[in-house]
């Protein structure tokens, strides 16, 4: 019979590969990590960046997708969808590095979020 312990399977993952992961399905992967892990900011970090920048490639790719009415879009398209995917990969391979890269802007945002101070409201 095997011996029941408390630690959950996330435990058993390297931080850098729990952050590499949060990066798989952005900004839906960044959630789940976000709100699963706990204790590391370095998960925490690149969960939060993996939100912001899967909103902001949704955003854009609904831009350019909408641009085609001016037939701009068409040549926008590859170009932004390259530009999505390779960030994609250079994030997940940063986070695998044991790297917290800030994305310009959004990096900041994102370490700022994690260093606030939480308040609890008094009674």
């Amino acid at each position: 019979m095997e011996k029941s312990n408390n630690q959950t399977s996330i435990e058993n993952f390297e931080p850098n590969v729990l952050a590499s992961f949060s990066y798989l399905i952005p900004p839906l992967t960044g959630i789940i990590f976000f709100l699963i892990e706990k204790k590391s900011k370095f998960i925490k970090f690149h969960a939060l960046q993996s939100i912001f920048f899967g909103v902001l490639a949704y955003v854009l790719a609904t831009l350019v997708s909408n641009l085609k009415i001016l037939y701009i879009g068409y040549f926008l398209q590859p170009l932004v969808s390259f530009f999505i995917f390779g960030t994609w990969l250079f994030l997940m391979w940063k986070a695998y590095q044991y790297e917290e890269y800030e994305l310009p802007y959004l990096g900041k945002i994102a370490h700022d979020q994690l260093d606030k101070p939480t308040q609890k409201p008094q009674a």
